[in-house]
């Protein structure tokens, strides 16, 4: 659209400001609330007549102040597929408890597909006695002692999964992971 100046009569463009440009922001997080923890990218790939299609799968921890969630995508390289899994975990951050408890409330067994994980409450002071992945999302919920064992498959997704249906267990939520 143009815009015809009285003063000169020359035939002028509207700038932004003028046509009350509405411009769409992303909502983007800031490092100091999003923190986030790659736990595993691993390269798959997919066998067609034009030969290997290459792809990249990433499983990324996220946390902004006391809630949690985790996200798993796939991307043709490894930074798509981290951002992915990055926007995916943001939409679901989900808060467990209010003020974080010292240890677990009592043991419990849960099952997620092949893997199945005991979780046991420990004394004051003992720490969290896990495997890399349960103790990064205990140390995210603040929990400080707790005890764990994992058995049969250690599928790092599975184990996750497991960890979080768990949570949900405590809490008495309901989500489906």
């Amino acid at each position: 659209m143009e815009v015809m100046n009285n003063n000169d009569l020359t035939w002028q463009t509207p700038r932004r400001e003028e046509k009350n440009y509405k411009r769409r922001t992303p909502r983007r997080e800031t490092k100091e609330q999003l923190e986030r923890t790659v736990l595993q990218v691993r390269p798959v790939s997919k066998v067609t007549k034009g030969g290997r299609q290459r792809r990249f799968i990433a499983l990324v921890l996220v946390k902004r102040e006391k809630s949690i969630a985790f996200g798993y995508a796939r991307g043709t390289d490894v930074v798509t597929a981290i951002s992915s899994a990055v926007r995916k975990a943001s939409k679901r951050l989900i808060t467990y408890f209010a003020e974080a408890p010292r240890t677990l409330p009592y043991d419990f067994r849960v099952k997620y597909c092949a893997t199945k994980i005991l979780f046991f409450p420990a004394p004051p002071g003992s720490g969290i006695r896990a495997g890399e992945t349960i103790k990064l999302i205990f140390k995210y919920l603040g929990i400080k002692d707790a005890s764990t064992k994992i058995i049969d498959s250690n599928n790092m997704l599975n184990v996750v999964k497991c960890t979080f249906k768990a949570l949900d267990k405590i809490t008495k939520r309901r989500n489906n992971w």
